[in-house]
């Protein structure tokens, strides 16, 4: 395997790696990491992690959202 290929993760197209690097009560920051981006995806609370995922697994339609796109804010749906 190259250099750039190191790390990640060829055998499943659906895998985040989440890294978290700073957890205290008001801030959590860290990276995900996919095989789609050469570059990570910062964040700096647990919602916005799960909110930046949450778009990833709609770009890839993966779990299909059977009847309406899905969303972790009540009453608001992703479009």
């Amino acid at each position: 395997m190259s250099e750039a290929g190191e790390g990640r993760i060829f055998h499943s197209p659906n895998v985040v790696a989440f890294c978290l690097e700073l957890n205290s009560v008001k801030r959590q920051d860290g990276r995900l990491y996919h095989q789609y981006i050469a570059e990570p995806v910062c964040f700096t609370s647990l919602i916005e992690a799960l909110g930046q995922m949450g778009g990833f697994y709609d770009e890839l339609q993966f779990p299909f959202a059977a009847t309406a796109p899905r969303s972790l804010k009540k009453g608001q749906s992703r479009k």
